[in-house]
């Protein structure tokens, strides 16, 4: 299956999930737009709940859109008062390529009591990463922003990142490992950033 569109950065925005998985589509934005969009992304979930639910074999593409591949913003104001969780979020087997931005952001940014709990259980597996910041900013294969516990980013394939392969601001009891970096002198690129 494939989801295409040129109207907007965004090709499907999500609410809240719970145990639903999407297998074999191929998420393909058209839409030609430099102008960084940080907030949205191809597919992208923001302030709700995200419960053991993901992507298996699926593509994400936006090769003129200065967007992410894959968005899920969960607490967004570092002093807000949401209440949502990320609780088993997945990627596995899937692609993430020429995209203007980012490839994939998990982001929890609220300093609340429950910070590292509030975004869990995150699974970013065997997926392959090409030809990420198109667009000339950001152009990472995934970054986990902010606040969160238990994340595999384990046995993936980055290849030509404009900037960073794996970012990691403050996530705890993780692992990244296995993982294959490519093509990234010709970008000035960099393999891991440890915040």
């Amino acid at each position: 299956s494939v989801i295409t569109g040129a109207f907007g950065f965004a090709l499907l925005m999500l609410g809240a999930l719970n145990k639903v998985k999407f297998y074999g589509i191929e998420f393909r934005c058209n839409y030609v737009n430099a102008t960084l969009s940080s907030n949205t992304g191809v597919v992208m979930s923001g302030n709700t709940d995200w419960i053991d639910s993901g992507f298996e074999r699926c593509k994400f593409t936006a090769p003129s859109a200065n967007t992410q591949g894959l968005a899920v913003f969960n607490r967004t104001v570092a002093g807000g008062t949401d209440t949502c969780v990320i609780d088993g979020l997945y990627v596995v087997d899937s692609e993430l390529v020429s995209i203007g931005g980012i490839g994939c952001t998990i982001y929890n940014r609220q300093e609340s009591a429950d910070k590292y709990t509030a975004a869990k259980r995150v699974r970013f597996l065997r997926n392959k990463c090409k030809d990420l910041g198109l667009s000339g900013t950001n152009g990472f294969a995934i970054s986990l922003d902010g606040f969160g516990s238990d994340f595999e980013l384990d046995h993936n394939d980055v290849s030509n990142p404009l900037y960073i392969g794996i970012e990691n601001t403050g996530w705890i009891d993780g692992s990244i490992s296995h993982n294959t970096f490519r093509d990234l002198s010709t970008r000035d690129s960099r393999v891991i950033s440890l915040a």
